[in-house]
């Protein structure tokens, strides 16, 4: 059996054994409190998080020690995104990546666009170009896509109106490089599909 360690003041006298046994169960448990918190508290850091949803939340593992004025809300882990001339977006689709190509009607100072979530629901095709190449078997297309406010975000305070612009390339050539992302995906995934037994 191990001993059982007293709690002395050698200058004086000797604690009953009583308040030694509490005295190390108490400290014991406020140790492990306090280092709970601490690695709770300190693993709390703002951190950059990409997602395809605006409104997304972090959760964590010592959430139920944070109080709560310090807990995160659902909207709050993104902020406003300031969209100016020349910012490439893509939708959730991920098939075209658009560039900002006209802001009509800024929301965001005298040439910007403040995003802070929604969608666009208020766009219609503006032009539509396209280009072919005989010598290269290719097609070059260029797409204006114009988007505005709808009047529940006009109700809101959030009148906009861009013009958003797309390119890509399409080729009969194996080599020829496209820009649409999710043409990229499916080639490379009926390629795989063909080179099976």
């Amino acid at each position: 059996m191990l001993p059982r360690p007293n709690l002395d003041y050698p200058v004086t006298r000797e604690f009953p054994s009583k308040f030694s046994t509490a005295a190390f169960l108490g400290a014991t448990v406020v140790v492990i409190f306090l280092v709970v918190i601490n690695v709770a508290l300190v693993g709390y850091n703002t951190v950059t998080q990409f997602s395809s949803d605006f409104n997304v939340t972090q959760h964590f593992w010592y959430d139920i020690f944070i109080p709560s004025i310090a807990q995160t809300t659902p909207g709050t882990l993104c902020d406003a995104r300031l969209l100016q001339l020349g910012d490439t977006v893509t939708t959730n689709y991920t098939l075209f990546q658009y560039v900002v190509a006209l802001i009509d009607q800024p929301n965001a100072g005298d040439a910007g666009l403040s995003y802070r979530g929604w969608t666009l629901e208020n766009c219609d095709i503006a032009a539509l170009f396209f280009n072919a190449d005989g010598s290269t078997f290719s097609i070059d297309y260029t797409a204006l896509v114009a988007c505005r406010a709808t009047d529940v975000q006009v109700a809101a305070g959030n009148d906009f109106e861009i013009t958003l612009r797309a390119d890509w390339s399409q080729s009969l050539l194996q080599g020829k490089y496209t820009s649409l992302l999710g043409v990229q995906l499916a080639l490379r995934t009926s390629a795989r599909v063909q080179q099976r037994p």
